[in-house]
């Protein structure tokens, strides 16, 4: 499968995959490769499905749960997607699953369980922009001004042209100004 895939030959990776599939339907690594397979294709129902098949045979396998998380991420199945990642970081603390379960709260809105899913994570990879800026935008979102304002300072951020992360940054400031008078 790999080396059809290397090639761009997705007909005859996809054939491969489904013949090994057929001659042995418990062959986990088979129904785990299709799961890729689909992903990298973006048929992210069809990738589920066949992740699901995988983790029947081998419920507690951190790469399939990982993929899985991020399936449900993209699906928008942030609730499960953190039961997953809740899995797989009883198995292996792993800074994605933990990026991506800060990710899946963020969105739930469930800051303050956010921040400290993105906080852990940040410790495995401090310079992370994605997992920073999430972070400063929970700190904000649960008024917590000071903290949002002082990730912003200490992290090395590229200058780019966020006007919305600017206009919120400078909302926090204003927002300790007031406070503090």
């Amino acid at each position: 499968t790999t080396f059809f895939m290397g090639k761009g030959d997705i007909d005859n990776a996809t054939r491969t995959i489904d013949e090994s599939i057929k001659c042995d339907p418990s062959n986990f690594y088979a129904y785990l490769s299709k799961a890729n397979l689909l992903f990298q294709l973006q048929k992210y129902d069809d990738a589920l499905k066949a992740v699901d098949e995988a983790l029947l045979l081998k419920q507690n396998n951190f790469k399939a749960l990982t993929l899985k998380v991020s399936i449900l991420g993209i699906l928008e199945k942030y609730e499960e997607s953190i039961e997953v990642s809740d899995i797989g970081l009883k198995l292996n603390v792993d800074k994605y699953l933990l990026y991506k379960k800060g990710v899946s709260l963020y969105y739930l809105k469930k800051y303050d369980e956010a921040i400290i899913a993105l906080q852990k994570f940040l410790r495995f990879k401090p310079n992370d922009i994605n997992g920073i800026l999430k972070l400063i935008y929970s700190y904000m979102l649960v008024g917590k001004y000071k903290e949002s304002t002082e990730l912003f300072e200490k992290s090395d951020l590229p200058e780019q042209n966020d006007y919305i992360l600017y206009n919120n940054i400078g909302y926090a400031y204003f927002k300790l100004k007031k406070y503090s008078e």
